[in-house]
Protein backbone atom coordinates (compact mmCIF):
# COMPACT_ATOMS: atom_id res chain seq x y z
CA UNK A 1 0.00 0.00 0.00
CA UNK A 2 2.72 2.42 0.66
CA UNK A 3 3.83 2.06 -2.79
CA UNK A 4 0.77 3.51 -4.62
CA UNK A 5 1.35 7.23 -3.00
CA UNK A 6 4.88 6.87 -3.74
CA UNK A 7 4.50 6.22 -7.65
CA UNK A 8 2.10 8.69 -7.66
CA UNK A 9 4.19 11.54 -6.39
CA UNK A 10 6.71 10.17 -9.25
CA UNK A 11 4.33 10.79 -11.26
CA UNK A 12 3.41 14.20 -10.29
CA UNK A 13 6.79 15.34 -10.15
CA UNK A 14 7.44 14.18 -13.74
CA UNK A 15 4.43 15.82 -14.85
CA UNK A 16 5.38 19.18 -12.61
CA UNK A 17 8.51 18.89 -14.60
CA UNK A 18 7.51 18.63 -17.86
CA UNK A 19 5.13 21.31 -17.73
CA UNK A 20 8.25 23.89 -16.45
CA UNK A 21 10.71 22.79 -19.08
CA UNK A 22 7.65 23.72 -21.78
CA UNK A 23 7.09 26.63 -20.15
CA UNK A 24 10.56 27.63 -20.26
CA UNK A 25 10.90 26.36 -24.16
CA UNK A 26 8.29 28.44 -25.63
CA UNK A 27 9.48 31.92 -24.85
CA UNK A 28 13.06 30.31 -26.01
CA UNK A 29 11.63 29.95 -29.29
CA UNK A 30 10.24 32.60 -29.61
CA UNK A 31 13.39 34.31 -28.98
CA UNK A 32 15.23 32.38 -31.47
CA UNK A 33 12.80 32.76 -34.07
CA UNK A 34 12.68 37.16 -33.64
CA UNK A 35 16.89 36.57 -33.90
CA UNK A 36 17.41 34.18 -36.75
CA UNK A 37 14.52 35.63 -38.99
CA UNK A 38 12.93 38.95 -40.27
CA UNK A 39 9.51 39.42 -39.84
CA UNK A 40 7.36 38.58 -43.48
CA UNK A 41 7.01 40.73 -46.29
CA UNK A 42 3.75 41.02 -47.89
CA UNK A 43 4.25 40.08 -52.06
CA UNK A 44 3.68 43.18 -54.24
CA UNK A 45 5.88 45.77 -55.75
CA UNK A 46 9.00 47.06 -53.11
CA UNK A 47 7.01 50.22 -52.18
CA UNK A 48 4.27 47.65 -51.46
CA UNK A 49 6.48 45.32 -49.35
CA UNK A 50 7.70 47.13 -46.65
CA UNK A 51 6.05 46.95 -43.16
CA UNK A 52 3.78 49.77 -42.65
CA UNK A 53 4.71 52.45 -39.87
CA UNK A 54 4.22 51.64 -36.25
CA UNK A 55 1.26 52.94 -34.56
CA UNK A 56 3.46 54.99 -32.20
CA UNK A 57 4.14 57.46 -35.07
CA UNK A 58 2.92 60.69 -35.08
CA UNK A 59 1.43 60.36 -38.99
CA UNK A 60 1.02 58.24 -41.77
CA UNK A 61 3.24 58.10 -45.13
CA UNK A 62 4.54 56.06 -47.73
CA UNK A 63 6.32 53.44 -46.28
CA UNK A 64 8.97 53.35 -48.74
CA UNK A 65 10.11 56.58 -46.93
CA UNK A 66 11.09 54.55 -43.82
CA UNK A 67 14.59 53.38 -44.65
CA UNK A 68 17.26 55.20 -46.40
CA UNK A 69 18.85 52.82 -48.91
CA UNK A 70 19.25 48.88 -49.70
CA UNK A 71 22.02 46.52 -49.82
CA UNK A 72 23.80 46.93 -52.47
CA UNK A 73 27.19 44.71 -52.00
CA UNK A 74 28.07 46.38 -55.41
CA UNK A 75 31.72 48.28 -53.98
CA UNK A 76 31.90 51.57 -51.98
CA UNK A 77 31.03 53.31 -55.32
CA UNK A 78 27.58 52.42 -54.90
CA UNK A 79 24.93 54.56 -52.76
CA UNK A 80 22.14 53.41 -54.32
CA UNK A 81 20.41 49.52 -54.69
CA UNK A 82 21.72 48.24 -57.78
CA UNK A 83 18.96 46.11 -58.43
CA UNK A 84 16.38 48.79 -58.24
CA UNK A 85 17.26 52.33 -59.47
CA UNK A 86 13.81 53.65 -58.52
CA UNK A 87 13.80 52.97 -55.32
CA UNK A 88 13.84 56.46 -53.54
CA UNK A 89 16.17 57.58 -50.71
CA UNK A 90 14.52 58.46 -48.32
CA UNK A 91 12.01 61.48 -49.04
CA UNK A 92 10.18 63.99 -46.87
CA UNK A 93 7.12 66.28 -46.18
CA UNK A 94 8.57 69.52 -45.26
CA UNK A 95 5.74 69.26 -43.20
CA UNK A 96 6.86 65.79 -41.59
CA UNK A 97 10.22 66.94 -40.48
CA UNK A 98 10.18 66.99 -36.85
CA UNK A 99 7.97 64.21 -36.75
CA UNK A 100 9.65 61.04 -34.49
CA UNK A 101 9.66 57.68 -36.72
CA UNK A 102 10.56 54.18 -35.49
CA UNK A 103 13.40 52.41 -37.79
CA UNK A 104 12.12 50.18 -40.66
CA UNK A 105 13.79 47.60 -42.78
CA UNK A 106 16.01 48.64 -45.72
CA UNK A 107 13.56 48.96 -49.26
CA UNK A 108 13.17 45.72 -50.65
CA UNK A 109 14.55 43.11 -47.88
CA UNK A 110 13.62 39.51 -48.14
CA UNK A 111 12.01 37.50 -45.13
CA UNK A 112 14.47 35.83 -43.70
CA UNK A 113 18.68 35.52 -43.11
CA UNK A 114 19.40 35.20 -47.57
CA UNK A 115 18.47 38.68 -48.82
CA UNK A 116 20.13 38.54 -52.34
CA UNK A 117 22.76 36.01 -54.23
CA UNK A 118 24.34 38.09 -57.31
CA UNK A 119 26.59 36.34 -60.73
CA UNK A 120 28.19 39.02 -62.22
CA UNK A 121 30.15 38.14 -65.71
CA UNK A 122 31.90 41.15 -67.02
CA UNK A 123 34.29 41.35 -70.57
CA UNK A 124 36.54 43.84 -71.62
CA UNK A 125 37.79 43.16 -75.04
CA UNK A 126 41.61 42.68 -75.61
CA UNK A 127 41.54 44.61 -78.96
CA UNK A 128 45.09 45.63 -80.26
CA UNK A 129 47.32 42.59 -80.34
CA UNK A 130 50.71 44.63 -78.97
CA UNK A 131 48.72 47.49 -76.91
CA UNK A 132 45.68 45.58 -75.60
CA UNK A 133 44.69 43.70 -72.44
CA UNK A 134 41.57 41.45 -72.01
CA UNK A 135 40.08 41.18 -69.21
CA UNK A 136 37.41 38.27 -67.86
CA UNK A 137 36.05 38.93 -64.60
CA UNK A 138 33.80 36.89 -63.00
CA UNK A 139 31.78 37.47 -59.44
CA UNK A 140 29.95 36.11 -56.96
CA UNK A 141 28.10 37.72 -53.71
CA UNK A 142 25.67 36.94 -51.38
CA UNK A 143 23.99 39.68 -48.71
CA UNK A 144 22.75 38.61 -45.71
CA UNK A 145 20.86 40.30 -43.08
CA UNK A 146 20.98 39.34 -39.12
CA UNK A 147 19.07 40.76 -36.33
CA UNK A 148 21.31 43.83 -34.81
CA UNK A 149 19.42 44.91 -31.42
CA UNK A 150 16.19 44.81 -33.57
CA UNK A 151 15.28 43.06 -36.91
CA UNK A 152 14.05 46.04 -38.40
CA UNK A 153 18.02 47.14 -38.29
CA UNK A 154 19.99 44.14 -39.80
CA UNK A 155 23.69 43.87 -39.66
CA UNK A 156 24.08 43.49 -43.73
CA UNK A 157 26.53 40.76 -44.23
CA UNK A 158 28.36 40.40 -48.10
CA UNK A 159 30.85 37.37 -48.84
CA UNK A 160 32.05 38.32 -52.11
CA UNK A 161 34.79 36.61 -54.63
CA UNK A 162 35.69 37.89 -57.56
CA UNK A 163 38.55 36.52 -60.42
CA UNK A 164 40.06 38.53 -62.98
CA UNK A 165 40.89 36.76 -65.82
CA UNK A 166 43.79 38.57 -67.72
CA UNK A 167 44.91 38.80 -71.50
CA UNK A 168 47.52 40.54 -73.11
CA UNK A 169 50.91 41.52 -74.39
CA UNK A 170 53.81 39.15 -72.79
CA UNK A 171 55.71 42.46 -71.89
CA UNK A 172 52.99 42.57 -69.34
CA UNK A 173 54.34 41.04 -66.31
CA UNK A 174 51.01 39.97 -64.44
CA UNK A 175 49.77 36.86 -63.18
CA UNK A 176 46.78 35.12 -65.53
CA UNK A 177 44.40 35.34 -62.66
CA UNK A 178 43.68 37.87 -59.97
CA UNK A 179 41.22 37.70 -56.74
CA UNK A 180 39.12 40.04 -54.81
CA UNK A 181 38.11 38.14 -51.66
CA UNK A 182 35.89 40.18 -48.97
CA UNK A 183 33.57 40.02 -46.20
CA UNK A 184 31.78 43.55 -46.04
CA UNK A 185 29.63 44.13 -43.06
CA UNK A 186 27.35 46.82 -43.39
CA UNK A 187 24.85 48.81 -41.51
CA UNK A 188 22.31 51.05 -42.60
CA UNK A 189 20.48 54.20 -40.00
CA UNK A 190 18.03 56.69 -39.89
CA UNK A 191 19.38 59.08 -37.91
CA UNK A 192 17.08 61.53 -37.98
CA UNK A 193 13.74 62.22 -39.98
CA UNK A 194 15.94 64.26 -42.58
CA UNK A 195 19.60 62.83 -42.32
CA UNK A 196 20.79 58.89 -43.02
CA UNK A 197 23.93 57.38 -42.43
CA UNK A 198 25.11 54.20 -44.50
CA UNK A 199 28.68 52.37 -42.65
CA UNK A 200 30.51 49.42 -44.16
CA UNK A 201 33.87 47.77 -43.41
CA UNK A 202 35.51 44.71 -45.52
CA UNK A 203 38.58 43.07 -44.80
CA UNK A 204 39.47 41.99 -47.68
CA UNK A 205 42.46 40.22 -49.84
CA UNK A 206 43.82 41.57 -53.28
CA UNK A 207 46.23 38.81 -54.39
CA UNK A 208 46.95 36.10 -57.27
CA UNK A 209 46.97 33.83 -54.37
CA UNK A 210 50.66 33.42 -54.60
CA UNK A 211 52.21 36.66 -53.17
CA UNK A 212 50.49 36.66 -49.25
CA UNK A 213 52.52 39.51 -48.23
CA UNK A 214 51.76 42.88 -46.60
CA UNK A 215 49.85 44.15 -49.96
CA UNK A 216 47.51 41.26 -50.29
CA UNK A 217 45.59 42.14 -47.16
CA UNK A 218 43.47 45.56 -46.46
CA UNK A 219 40.49 46.47 -44.81
CA UNK A 220 38.23 48.60 -46.92
CA UNK A 221 35.24 50.80 -46.21
CA UNK A 222 32.97 53.57 -46.17
CA UNK A 223 31.08 56.13 -44.25
CA UNK A 224 28.26 58.00 -46.07
CA UNK A 225 25.86 60.35 -44.87
CA UNK A 226 22.10 61.32 -47.27
CA UNK A 227 20.28 64.56 -46.20
CA UNK A 228 17.25 65.17 -47.38
CA UNK A 229 16.65 68.79 -48.86
CA UNK A 230 13.09 68.24 -50.52
CA UNK A 231 10.88 65.58 -51.67
CA UNK A 232 12.97 65.78 -55.03
CA UNK A 233 16.51 66.94 -53.64
CA UNK A 234 18.92 65.27 -51.71
CA UNK A 235 22.78 65.54 -50.63
CA UNK A 236 24.95 62.91 -50.41
CA UNK A 237 28.13 63.15 -48.77
CA UNK A 238 31.17 60.49 -47.58
CA UNK A 239 34.20 58.86 -48.10
CA UNK A 240 35.18 55.74 -49.49
CA UNK A 241 38.42 54.04 -47.60
CA UNK A 242 39.42 51.90 -50.92
CA UNK A 243 43.55 51.09 -49.34
CA UNK A 244 44.71 51.47 -53.43
CA UNK A 245 48.06 52.60 -54.28
CA UNK A 246 46.35 55.68 -56.46
CA UNK A 247 43.59 56.01 -54.72
CA UNK A 248 43.79 55.32 -50.61
CA UNK A 249 40.82 57.20 -49.92
CA UNK A 250 38.18 58.52 -52.14
CA UNK A 251 35.55 61.48 -51.61
CA UNK A 252 32.18 60.14 -52.50
CA UNK A 253 29.29 62.74 -53.03
CA UNK A 254 27.37 64.75 -54.48
CA UNK A 255 23.27 65.05 -55.55
CA UNK A 256 20.39 63.27 -56.25
CA UNK A 257 17.23 64.92 -58.14
CA UNK A 258 14.35 62.80 -58.24
CA UNK A 259 11.14 64.92 -60.53
CA UNK A 260 9.26 61.81 -60.73
CA UNK A 261 8.53 57.79 -60.76
CA UNK A 262 10.28 57.46 -63.67
CA UNK A 263 13.60 59.85 -63.66
CA UNK A 264 16.38 59.92 -61.76
CA UNK A 265 19.51 61.94 -61.61
CA UNK A 266 22.46 60.71 -59.37
CA UNK A 267 24.89 63.35 -59.59
CA UNK A 268 27.43 61.27 -57.28
CA UNK A 269 31.14 60.93 -57.51
CA UNK A 270 32.73 57.99 -58.62
CA UNK A 271 29.45 56.90 -60.03
CA UNK A 272 27.26 58.89 -61.93
CA UNK A 273 24.05 57.87 -63.28
CA UNK A 274 21.11 59.11 -65.17
CA UNK A 275 18.03 56.45 -64.92
CA UNK A 276 14.78 56.42 -66.98
CA UNK A 277 11.75 54.22 -66.84
CA UNK A 278 10.74 52.90 -70.10
CA UNK A 279 8.32 50.32 -69.45
CA UNK A 280 6.33 49.80 -66.23
CA UNK A 281 5.26 46.32 -67.02
CA UNK A 282 2.83 43.36 -64.80
CA UNK A 283 5.23 41.39 -63.97
CA UNK A 284 8.57 43.55 -64.33
CA UNK A 285 10.30 47.06 -64.75
CA UNK A 286 12.30 47.98 -67.55
CA UNK A 287 15.14 50.62 -67.24
CA UNK A 288 17.49 52.15 -69.21
CA UNK A 289 20.38 54.38 -67.55
CA UNK A 290 23.98 56.08 -68.55
CA UNK A 291 26.56 56.00 -66.33
CA UNK A 292 29.74 56.54 -65.55
CA UNK A 293 32.50 54.10 -63.55
CA UNK A 294 36.16 54.53 -61.97
CA UNK A 295 37.56 51.04 -62.16
CA UNK A 296 40.39 48.67 -60.98
CA UNK A 297 42.68 47.60 -57.67
CA UNK A 298 45.81 47.29 -56.30
CA UNK A 299 47.06 43.20 -56.24
CA UNK A 300 50.10 41.92 -54.21
CA UNK A 301 51.65 39.62 -57.05
CA UNK A 302 53.98 37.32 -57.52
CA UNK A 303 56.33 38.50 -60.64
CA UNK A 304 57.92 36.02 -63.54
CA UNK A 305 61.04 36.83 -61.78
CA UNK A 306 60.44 35.30 -58.42
CA UNK A 307 59.89 38.40 -55.76
CA UNK A 308 57.04 40.10 -54.52
CA UNK A 309 55.38 43.37 -56.06
CA UNK A 310 52.41 45.51 -56.19
CA UNK A 311 50.67 45.63 -59.46
CA UNK A 312 47.80 48.51 -59.58
CA UNK A 313 45.37 48.65 -62.45
CA UNK A 314 43.07 51.50 -63.18
CA UNK A 315 40.52 52.88 -65.79
CA UNK A 316 37.34 54.40 -66.28
CA UNK A 317 34.71 53.47 -68.40
CA UNK A 318 30.86 54.75 -69.65
CA UNK A 319 28.37 52.46 -69.97
CA UNK A 320 24.63 52.57 -71.74
CA UNK A 321 22.74 49.90 -69.60
CA UNK A 322 19.40 48.45 -69.46
CA UNK A 323 17.93 46.72 -66.25
CA UNK A 324 14.53 44.32 -65.72
CA UNK A 325 13.25 44.49 -62.02
CA UNK A 326 10.91 42.10 -60.81
CA UNK A 327 8.00 42.23 -58.66
CA UNK A 328 9.02 38.71 -57.28
CA UNK A 329 12.75 40.26 -56.21
CA UNK A 330 14.77 39.18 -59.03
CA UNK A 331 17.09 41.43 -60.73
CA UNK A 332 19.04 41.47 -64.15
CA UNK A 333 21.00 43.70 -65.90
CA UNK A 334 22.84 44.43 -69.32
CA UNK A 335 25.69 46.94 -69.87
CA UNK A 336 28.09 47.63 -73.06
CA UNK A 337 30.65 50.40 -72.22
CA UNK A 338 33.67 52.17 -73.47
CA UNK A 339 37.12 52.03 -71.30
CA UNK A 340 39.57 54.25 -71.31
CA UNK A 341 42.58 56.03 -69.40
CA UNK A 342 44.01 52.71 -68.88
CA UNK A 343 47.08 52.00 -66.80
CA UNK A 344 49.04 49.11 -65.27
CA UNK A 345 51.78 50.53 -62.64
CA UNK A 346 53.92 48.52 -60.15
CA UNK A 347 55.14 49.81 -56.59
CA UNK A 348 58.71 48.36 -57.55
CA UNK A 349 59.29 51.09 -60.20
CA UNK A 350 58.90 49.03 -63.14
CA UNK A 351 58.11 50.92 -66.09
CA UNK A 352 54.12 51.62 -66.17
CA UNK A 353 52.38 50.21 -69.51
CA UNK A 354 48.64 51.82 -70.73
CA UNK A 355 46.66 49.38 -72.21
CA UNK A 356 44.68 50.68 -75.36
CA UNK A 357 41.58 51.70 -75.34
CA UNK A 358 38.16 48.61 -75.24
CA UNK A 359 34.80 47.69 -74.90
CA UNK A 360 33.10 46.23 -72.15
CA UNK A 361 30.48 43.60 -71.48
CA UNK A 362 28.82 42.99 -68.01
CA UNK A 363 25.54 40.92 -67.47
CA UNK A 364 24.13 40.54 -64.40
CA UNK A 365 21.44 38.48 -62.47
CA UNK A 366 20.33 38.62 -58.67
CA UNK A 367 17.73 36.36 -56.76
Amino acid sequence: MPEEPRVATTAWRRLGFAIALLAALVPAASAWSQISRLPPVEAGPPAARLPPPPETAIFERPAETLAMVPPSGDGPAYVTDPRDPSLPYELLDPDEQNAVLAPARPPGAKDGILQFTTFRKVFLLRGNRETGMGISDLTLQTILAFPLLTRETPLLITPYFGAHFLAGPVPVDLPPVLYDVSLEFRVLRQVTPWLGADLAVAPSIFNDFRDWGHGAFRVTGRGLGLVTLSPTWQLAAGVAYLGRADAQILPVGGLIWTPNEDWRVEAIVPRPRIIERFLDGFLADWWVYLAGEFGGNTYAIQRAAGFDDLATYRDFRVQLGLERKADSGSYHRFEVGYVFGRKVEYASGTPSFDPSNTVMFRAEATF
